[in-house]
């Protein structure tokens, strides 16, 4: 989560999926300032999630924060950070983990993005919300909970698909791509 207060300070958290996929000794990418989230409240925040080993390679919460900083709105900074992170990867290894990411700014623009869903980096709400709920479905299926995750993941972020909400999100990301030319 990113947060910002009525005193413009903000601030960023992560979690962890769990002790159930956690190896003795194993330290993923939320606890890490700059891997799993971070913020500077001049500029803006960023939290992710996903496959820790491949997120704290490239300090993906950091380089949006710093994107930001230089004028990028927050799903700009987003779209460039993961890409160019996830295009390395693949140069690299062939491969590259899931990941997601959401940023705000210090103005309360917000953003998203998510390679979970396979090569699109980019997806609507629909296939977000499909793509979440499998995966977090999958993820409990070995505890008998994939009904659980499946729907609470479906609902997570059912308060997006509201009208006003999408108007919101592209004006605010028109008004700054316009700006940044």
């Amino acid at each position: 989560m990113v947060c910002l207060n009525s005193f413009g300070s903000m601030t960023s958290a992560t979690s962890t999926s769990g002790l159930f996929m956690k190896h003795p000794g194993r330290v993923g990418d939320s606890p890490v300032s700059g891997s799993g989230f971070y913020v500077d409240s001049k500029v803006g925040g960023a939290s992710a999630t996903g496959l820790g080993e491949d997120v704290m390679k490239g300090c993906v919460s950091y380089e949006i924060v710093r994107l930001m900083k230089e004028g990028m709105h927050p799903q700009l900074a987003c779209e460039k950070a993961v890409k160019d992170f996830d295009t390395e990867l693949r140069q690299r290894r062939g491969k590259a983990g899931d990941m997601s990411l959401i940023a705000m700014n210090n103005k309360g623009h917000i953003a998203h993005i998510t390679t979970i869903a396979g090569e699109k980096i980019e997806q609507t709400l629909a296939e977000h919300l499909r793509a979440s709920a499998e995966y977090a479905g999958q993820a409990l299926a070995s505890i008998g909970l994939y009904n659980t995750g499946y729907f609470a993941a479906l609902i997570h972020d059912i308060g997006k698909a509201k009208r006003e909400y999408s108007e919101y999100l592209e004006k605010t990301y028109l008004d700054e791509k316009a700006i940044r030319g």
